[in-house]
Formats: C-alpha cells, structure tokens, sequence
C-alpha cells in the first residue's frame, strides 16, 4: 500500500471522527467504504 493511499484513510477517518458523526466513522469500517475492506483487499 503506497503512502500516499495511507495517509488518505489516515484523513479520512481523522475528518470523519472529528466530525462526531458515527455514520462517517462507521462507512470508513465497512466494505462500502475505503476502510477496513479496502485496506484487507490492497493487502493480498
């Protein structure tokens, strides 16, 4: 995973917590969203 998608997730789930918006933090831990599923997928 480049560093440059990494520091991306890193800002989004930085934006979407200090948003105090639970739908934002909980779509970046879903597969729908750039999150977890994706960070699993870029791995293989």
């Amino acid at each position: 995973m480049a560093t440059s998608e990494v520091e991306r997730i890193l800002d989004d789930w930085a934006t979407a917590w200090s948003s105090h918006d639970t739908a934002k933090v909980l779509a970046l831990f879903t597969d729908g969203g750039h999150g977890v599923g994706h960070v699993r997928d870029t791995q293989r």
